[in-house]
């Protein structure tokens, strides 16, 4: 079958880069952009990203099996980090990192 993203994004948002604050401890908070069940989108989601100068990788989680999550950024607050998802489009999910 077609695997689809667990979180869809846009890539309509993705030209800007999201500008990171850095942080000298305490919470910190990144923005996951798409979530998918195999790597090879995850992987081509991130070059994107990277590309487009944004600070992406790819985080395995063990979720009912393995999850792979686009992440972008490190923010020192989430009001930061929601500022910058809003250039992504669609429903960016704001974590801790």
């Amino acid at each position: 079958g077609v695997e689809r993203p667990a979180a869809s994004h846009s890539q309509a948002g993705l030209a800007a880069p999201a500008t990171t604050i850095p942080t000298s401890g305490g919470a910190r908070y990144t923005i996951q952009v798409a979530s998918y069940r195999v790597r090879p989108p995850a992987e081509a989601l991130r070059e994107s990203l990277a590309a487009g100068g944004h600070d992406a990788r790819v985080v395995e989680a063990d979720v009912n099996g393995a999850v792979y999550r686009v992440q972008v950024g490190e923010f020192a607050t989430r009001d930061a980090a929601r500022e910058a998802a809003a250039r992504f489009g669609g429903t960016p999910y704001i974590t801790t990192r």
